[in-house]
């Protein structure tokens, strides 16, 4: 298996959402049928104009800089890893009564044995501004923050709504792409919190943190040794507490 397969981390995600306690709701692709009664845009088929939403206008927020939030994707070429599924938890968006509220998005793909997953677009395909009708993201890399307009809210858009989105949006884009998983949670801030180490290590597999190295044994190693002055600190600390954490049972 390539090192920089995100295999480990994606069981670690599965192990979460099929663990009853944690009240994920699980849910099969529609084919199309959701994204097409929201009029979502097929790829390639331009908004008229952009989507902005005003804060007047939003009856919805996920996600700000106060609050936890994940926005990530995983990839594997092993095969059989993953299903066509989508994983709900938390709560959905007609329950939420304040705004903003903590929020994750991992999407996870099973891709072919010849496909590039490096390729400057795949990390892209969840920003679905201007492809949903009332529906914009603001994103940097492991972060998004979405505003949802209160007209698409009062069409019953969902988490559930926003999964067909996701599965449609990378299945139009990614020829050969086998399985994909995608997991969402809204307001529910420990949930979310599980995957932020999981998150810090999918950036070490792919690059995005310049002074970590992943070793062939599954360590972190860092050649900083000025960590107190050291950006990526948060980080670090949460990858060695997992580290720890594993070790002591294992």
């Amino acid at each position: 298996m390539e090192l920089t397969d995100c295999a480990p981390l994606i069981k670690q995600i599965l192990e979460m959402v099929r663990d009853q306690r944690r009240g994920f709701s699980r849910h099969l692709p529609d084919n199309g049928e959701e994204t097409r009664r929201i009029g979502f845009l097929p790829k390639g088929e331009k908004a008229g104009r952009p989507v902005i939403v005003t804060a007047d206008n939003a009856a919805l927020e996920l996600g700000s800089p106060q609050h936890p939030t994940v926005s990530t994707l995983l990839w594997t070429k092993q095969k059989e890893l993953l299903s066509r599924t989508i994983w709900i938890a938390g709560r959905d968006f007609p329950q939420i009564k304040e705004s903003p509220v903590s929020f994750a998005q991992v999407v996870m793909v099973e891709l072919e044995s010849d496909f590039d997953p490096t390729g400057p677009n795949i990390q892209t395909l969840s920003n679905l501004t201007n492809r949903i009708p009332g529906y914009m993201t603001r994103s940097i890399p492991g972060k998004v923050w979405i505003r949802i307009h209160r007209d698409l809210l009062s069409r019953e858009f969902s988490l559930l709504s926003l999964g067909q989105c996701l599965t449609q949006a990378y299945h139009e884009s990614i020829p050969g792409l086998r399985n994909i998983e995608v997991v969402l949670i809204a307001g529910n801030a420990d949930l979310v919190g599980h995957l932020i180490p999981i998150h810090n290590r999918a950036r070490v597999i792919y690059g995005e943190n310049k002074k970590l190295a992943l070793e062939a044994d599954g360590t972190i190693s860092c050649e900083d040794l000025d960590c107190e002055n050291c950006a990526e600190k948060p980080a670090c600390d949460t990858l060695r507490d997992v580290i720890v954490k594993r070790r002591k049972l294992s």
